[in-house]
């Protein structure tokens, strides 16, 4: 009878918990539907896929309102309903399970029907350590300016107020962009070597900061860095 129960029921039962939970952290937490609505909906599988397969990358906008996703709500509690009274006399986990996610998926469409399914805390497992700082950082800054627009909108903030800390935010925005261009890590990697002079250094960033805004082809700046280089291997040859 132990055995009967350790195969039958608590290993696939565990084995449904530990695949929805790396599921919900691994893959919906860098999507707008998130760890909890992951988690609930891949206990029953194909809510949970359906579910992770559809939600965009907390990267992009998320699901806009549509009033079609509580039809789907609806028909997925009737859906539960039914499948929980046609399995009554031999219910089981497998039966608890697929009803809450079932449950969960239905909430789950009435919240993106009203447009409010949002990941404002994802978490990106596959990206590279660096590329993953940058994305976070500027998913939390705008999430920032989120904020400063709804207590503008109450009136919290004045005008003033407001623009001058959206000004120091997209300015923070435009350094962190900068410093992770390639070009920038090139002219760093020139100071590193002696190439360039601080000086230089600092006046190739100024150039490259006007290009960024003014929209300066970017063939010029490689102009300068082969330029840098090419005077630094004819000193060298000179010596």
């Amino acid at each position: 009878m132990k055995e009967q129960f350790l195969y039958e029921t608590f290993i696939p039962a565990i084995t449904v918990v530990v695949v929805a939970l790396l599921s919900a952290e691994f893959v919906g937490r860098s999507k707008h539907i998130g760890r909890g609505y992951s988690f609930f909906m891949m206990l029953g599988l194909i809510p949970g896929i359906i579910g992770l397969i559809f939600s965009p990358s907390a990267k992009k906008e998320p699901t806009k309102a549509n009033s079609l996703y509580s039809v789907f709500g609806a028909f997925l509690i009737l859906a539960g309903l039914y499948g929980f009274y046609q399995g009554i006399d031999n219910f089981s986990f497998i039966n608890f399970f697929v009803l809450l996610s079932y449950f969960s998926s239905a909430f789950y469409c009435f919240e993106l029907s009203k447009g409010n399914v949002l990941n404002k805390e994802p978490k990106y497992y596959f990206e590279g350590t660096n590329e993953r700082k940058v994305t976070e950082t500027k998913m939390k800054l705008e999430s920032t300016i989120s904020n400063l627009v709804n207590l503008k909108e109450k009136g919290i903030l004045t005008d003033e107020e407001y623009n001058q800390k959206i000004g120091k935010i997209e300015t923070d925005i435009s350094e962190r962009e900068l410093k992770n261009s390639t070009e920038y890590k090139q002219l760093k990697s020139l100071l590193d070597s002696g190439v360039l002079t601080k000086d230089e250094f600092e006046n190739k960033i100024n150039l490259l900061k006007d290009s960024s805004d003014k929209e300066v082809d970017k063939i010029e700046i490689s102009k300068i860095l082969n330029s840098a280089t090419d005077n630094y291997l004819k000193d060298l040859n000179n010596l």
